[in-house]
């Protein structure tokens, strides 16, 4: 095992295991071999990306402590 997995293994282990559903969907999206990273968006999309950035600064979004 590298020293980057073993470090991701030792993080995932201090995660209680109640939280650990918060992650699964990202690891899921990693593990894949061929997930595509969209770079040509809409400019809707560009404006929703823009609008979720001001609530994040403002401090409307949902911690990893809040999730049950």
């Amino acid at each position: 095992m590298n020293a980057l997995r073993k470090e991701i293994n030792d993080y995932i282990n201090l995660i209680p295991d109640k939280k650990l559903s918060a992650i699964l969907p990202l690891v899921e999206i990693l593990a894949e071999d061929s997930f595509i990273v969209e770079t040509n968006l809409t400019k809707n999309e560009k404006e929703i990306i823009k609008k979720g950035r001001i609530e994040f600064d403002k401090g409307n979004y949902v911690t990893i402590d809040q999730i049950k």
